[in-house]
């Protein structure tokens, strides 16, 4: 197993964040394409919006500054919760009519998405300490 140091860490994260939001993207066009609901909308700006502020955490480790990194953990916390929000919303539309596997899957990808929004605000904060240690 290889030890990583926070600077690779916030920037593997910027990379997963990006993957993943573009997966996740993809997901609810599609699902847009069928339904047409206000919060697959919302959701698709979202993670847009993350996609952008990856570009910040990316920017912010390549250049060692800690104003980008403190972009990216703002908005990597806000799009978390937003989207947590959304999706919280969108379950309890469904509540009734759907499945129980549906609803176990969807608790299950909103477990997920709390994870990630940890990580994605954690591994960054971690690299931004480093920097403040680094400067003093």
């Amino acid at each position: 197993m290889c030890k990583t140091t926070p600077r690779q860490d916030a920037f593997i994260v910027g990379y997963l964040a990006t993957i993943f939001s573009g997966i996740a993207i993809g997901w609810n066009a599609v699902e847009l394409s069928e339904k047409h609901e206000l919060l697959l909308v919302l959701e698709i700006v979202a993670w847009v919006i993350t996609i952008a502020g990856a570009l910040f955490l990316h920017v912010g480790v390549i250049k060692e500054t800690k104003i980008p990194i403190i972009i990216w953990i703002v908005v990597a916390f806000i799009c978390g919760i937003f989207l947590l929000i959304v999706r919280g919303i969108h379950l309890s539309y469904k509540w009734n009519k759907a499945s129980a596997v549906y609803i176990t899957f969807q608790i299950l990808e909103n477990l997920i998405l709390i994870i990630l929004t940890v990580v994605y605000v954690a591994c960054p904060y971690l690299y931004v300490m480093e920097l403040n240690e680094i400067e003093q």
